[in-house]
């Protein structure tokens, strides 16, 4: 339609600053072809949100009006259906006069919890409603789901960069909402443990406030720990009067709340920090006597619990979507068909069953691979969701449930589910990584059946090799038979060298560091897998980088295997050799032998180099001094403990300090090379 307000002009009288990102975007319906009318948000003198629904001719009234009833009549809002009295002295009002507008109703939300916001996505559900016709012209060259399974693999191997492009994607081709993809953003400030990004980022308050899902709470939980309780130069909490007078933690209560249990240990430290204060999740209450217990009417819970559907995140929420399965089960069918004939009630169920399908959401990973047969089932919106909300407890477990989930992976049907379960496998290393227990010993056979599965899918690429290698890992530190340890072995050899390239030549190389980090079941096996590796580097050594080909090379010498062909592996660039001369880098992990291997590596290419290793668990002096005398520091992403990274990053300030994403040698090194290549010291 062509209501040809001035969108500009309309910002400050309606007060849309003061206004959701959500109520504002109402306002794009002006500019949308298939929607009749537009909708204005506006917060008049009084303080109470008006959605005014536009027409420019009774024809198009008559397209809206009926639109309106059903999405926010009189279940939501005052409105009956009869257009409303303008005012043209109102600032508003006489911008849509003067736009066009010929017949207006103005739309107030009701008095019950919540109301502004459940008016807002209603609305927004009618908008998303009439513009999702598919248009076949437009291809997309990869699904969404694929780009969030690689950007959870990203997040996984702590690959910052790869999670930036791929939310690049997401961002430009308009996959996702502003809401969605700040939550991305988050996700990836967080890995990189940039919690002063998070803590003041512009929408740091409205995500806190707009009840955030488990993942996001926690996240935004860990900022304010890292960047108001703990202070990382002085490695110790502030004092308690001073980080209670912040302006962030008057959000901790209600995010604790949201967050899942067991939270990472900064989060716990929070709950601790937080109860003694009032301000924790409220004490259980003991139960009243059944005689004095009131039991909710079934239909006023049902319509409870589709308002609270419509209150919780677009992405939907497990809990709320849950009950109302439930609360709909317990209708008779007459009352059931009743509540269903209301337009509203009808989308929002439409919407909840999208997401979970006809039957209650699945409760674990069980039910959830029981039903990836199921078409109307969907699998990865509850795969996101689930590597956060089923997160195991910090204490032992029955060896049964791991067996079972085990079996279950290992029988997962050809086709539809097998296709469904590989999609879903960065959220299963997800999930596992957030395990308190993390590598649990218990749950080795998993960790197995998770790499084959990951063998045989269809997925690879670099993102794909780094959250692998955090599996591999796992399974190894669990201690594996013989037997177990081969097909895990067979399984990295499969995922690794399919298209072995400069990309992905570090992540194969990271796979043999961990694999050398853990005694072996199978020396033997060990040993193949280091000379295929040899072996594949070596045939496209000449397109190696100068650092891939040193930690080749040295991989070679030390098990003999630097024959003839190692003189394809030798460095044909001398850039690091240029640049580091006469630099002090200092490596920070609690992997040793690593941090030894990459201290030989770099001494035998760069003879004048200084190296200083740090061990230390938490700040220490001899920490300290690596800070304050280094030209470069490294910090191994997956072997660091939070609070010395913390007083690593307050102590260095602004001097250059990297991260490497794997724990090994041939990480380290490449964090160097990195670092070197982009914004090191120029050579001489």
């Amino acid at each position: 339609m062509a209501i040809g307000v001035d969108l500009v002009a309309l910002a400050g009288p309606a007060r849309w600053p003061e206004l959701s990102s959500e109520a504002v975007q109402l306002s794009e319906t002006a500019g949308e072809v298939r929607f009749p009318g537009a909708l204005f948000p506006a917060l008049p003198a009084s303080g109470e949100l008006v959605i005014y629904g536009v027409a420019n001719s009774l024809a198009e009234w008559r397209k809206l009006q009926p639109l309106l009833l059903a999405f926010a009549g009189p279940t939501l809002t005052d409105f009956t259906g009869t257009p409303s009295a303008v005012d043209a002295s109102d600032p508003v009002e006489g911008l849509l006069l003067a736009g066009g507008a010929t017949v207006v109703a103005k739309l107030r939300p009701g008095t019950f919890p919540h109301s502004r916001e459940i008016l807002v996505r209603a609305l927004t559900r009618l908008r998303l409603m009439l513009a999702e016709a598919p248009d076949l012209a437009v291809a997309r060259p990869e699904p969404t789901v694929r780009l969030l399974s690689a950007f959870q693999d990203a997040l996984n191997g702590g690959d910052v960069g790869e999670a930036w492009r791929l939310q690049a994607i997401l961002r430009e081709e308009l996959r996702l909402d502003a809401v969605n993809l700040t939550q991305l953003e988050m996700q990836i400030l967080a890995v990189a443990e940039n919690w002063i990004a998070i803590r003041w980022h512009g929408r740091f308050e409205s995500l806190a406030l707009s009840g955030p899902s488990p993942a996001t709470a926690e996240i935004l939980l860990e900022a304010i720990y890292w960047s108001v309780v703990y202070d990382g130069e002085a490695a110790t909490e502030r004092p308690v009067a001073e980080f209670r007078e912040d302006e962030a933690w008057p959000y901790v209560a209600a995010l604790l709340r949201l967050a899942p249990t067991p939270s990472t240990s900064a989060v716990e430290r929070l709950r601790t920090l937080a109860t003694p204060l009032g301000m924790g999740p409220a004490k259980p209450v003991s139960p009243e006597p059944a005689s004095t217990v009131e039991v909710p009417d079934p239909l006023a819970r049902a319509q409870a619990a589709f308002l609270a559907v419509a209150a919780a995140p677009q992405a939907g929420d497990p809990a709320t979507d849950a009950a109302l399965h439930e609360a709909l089960d317990m209708l008779e069918p007459e009352a059931q068909a009743g509540l269903l004939a209301r337009p509203l009630f009808r989308a929002i169920w439409a919407e909840v069953l999208a997401r979970t399908g006809t039957a209650a959401p699945p409760a674990d990973w069980h039910e959830w691979l029981s039903r990836l047969g199921d078409t109307e089932f969907d699998a990865m919106a509850v795969a996101r969701q689930a590597a956060t909300d089923w997160r195991l407890p910090d204490a032992p477990l029955d060896p049964a449930v791991a067996e079972r989930l085990a079996r279950q992976i290992s029988e997962t049907p050809t086709a539809l589910p097998e296709e469904r379960l590989g999609e879903a496998l960065p959220y299963f290393v997800q999930w596992a990584q957030a395990d308190p227990r993390w590598p649990r010993e218990g749950f080795r056979a998993v960790y197995v059946e998770l790499l084959v599965r990951t063998a045989l899918s269809a997925r690879r690429g670099e993102a794909v090799l780094r959250s692998a290698a955090r599996l591999f890992e796992g399974a190894l530190r669990c201690g594996l038979g013989a037997a177990q340890y081969r097909d895990v072995l067979d399984a990295i050899e499969t995922i690794a060298f399919e298209g072995v390239s400069r990309a992905n030549a570090y992540d194969v190389l990271e796979l043999v560091d961990v694999a050398r980090s853990v005694s072996p079941s199978d020396p033997a096996r060990l040993q193949s897998l280091i000379i295929e590796v040899v072996g594949v580097l070596q045939s496209v050594a000449p397109r190696l980088s100068e650092g891939q080909q040193i930690a080749l090379l040295a991989l070679a010498q030390e098990f003999g295997l630097a024959g003839p062909a190692a003189a394809e592996a030798a460095p044909t660039d001398e850039g690091l050799r240029r640049r580091l001369a006469r630099k002090v880098v200092g490596i920070y992990t609690l992997t040793e032998t690593a941090g030894r291997q990459a201290e030989a590596i770099m001494r035998s290419t760069v003879p004048d180099i200084v190296v200083n290793l740090n061990h230390d668990h938490a700040a220490s002096g001899a920490l300290a001094a690596l800070v304050a005398r280094s030209d470069l520091v490294v910090v191994t992403w997956a072997s660091a403990k939070h609070a010395a990274t913390e007083f690593i990053k307050a102590r260095r300030g602004a001097r250059p300090l990297v991260y490497a994403a794997g724990r090994g040698a041939s990480s380290i090194v490449r964090a160097i090379e990195d670092w070197v290549r982009t914004e090191g010291p120029a050579g001489d």
